[in-house]
């Protein structure tokens, strides 16, 4: 399921952390119904969270802390895999239609539009998509409490892609038999360089090519693929 949301911003700009107000604004939509049961689930317990987001701004001019845009209007694309928990936040966005989310520097942002785009089931075994918001590549080491980022520019990044893949999908229960096919392949891509809780985080955009299962490619479209996707990360569209 992929919902839209549209907002509009009492400035033409946004802090250069936006993903974070995004996270902040659904983490204060799941805590406003049902009695906050649905944040406790998915912020306070060990439960999934298959969904990623992407963010459209109009015509971005990055600055050192902030973007300006061409218009005040902001677009978000968010997307899962469960049926279920679509409803689930497509009832929260919904209860907070016309309120007003106030932001850093005088600055606030509300949500105006909320609707469901038309569901799409990918039926091929290998399928051309564009990233639109970056893939994240990330190896934890254990031994050096550090992580490891992997982009497009680096030799080895199709096999750590694949298998940080494959890790996601055991993670959400698909068996071996599933996807050992699972392939990934860079087409049209580019490294970018994205501030996020004040850390630099190498990954990549552009095109892919990739292979698999129905059912896989499915999923991988509906949560996000590869590291940190429910932060803002990892959402594509099918483009041939």
């Amino acid at each position: 399921m992929r919902i839209e949301l549209q907002f509009v911003l009492a400035k033409r700009e946004i802090d250069i952390e936006y993903r974070r107000i995004l996270l902040h604004f659904i983490k204060k939509s799941l805590s406003e119904v049902n009695g906050g049961t649905y944040y406790k689930k998915y912020y306070s317990g060990h439960d999934s969270k298959d969904f990623t987001f992407a963010v459209k701004l109009p015509n971005p001019v990055f600055e050192v802390n902030r973007i300006k845009l061409d218009n005040n209007t902001i677009k978000v694309i968010w997307s899962t895999s469960d049926y279920k928990l679509g409803l689930i936040f497509i009832n929260a966005f919904m209860a907070q239609l016309n309120k007003v989310f106030p932001l850093a520097n005088q600055n606030e942002m509300t949500l105006v539009k909320v609707f469901k785009w038309k569901d799409n089931e990918v039926r091929t075994d290998k399928i051309r998509i564009k990233m639109i918001s970056p893939l994240v590549i990330r190896e934890h080491c254990r031994d050096e409490n550090k992580d490891h980022y992997y982009s497009v520019k680096q030799d080895d990044f199709q096999e750590k892609a694949v298998e940080i893949i494959k890790s996601q999908l055991r993670l959400a229960g698909y068996t071996e038999n599933y996807i050992d096919d699972f392939n990934i392949t860079p087409l049209d891509t580019r490294t970018v360089i994205i501030k996020h809780y004040e850390c630099n985080v190498e990954s990549s955009l552009g095109n892919f090519e990739l292979q698999g299962k129905p059912v896989v490619l499915n999923y991988l479209l509906g949560a996000g693929l590869g590291s940190r996707k429910n932060q803002g990360f990892g959402a594509a569209v099918v483009v041939g």
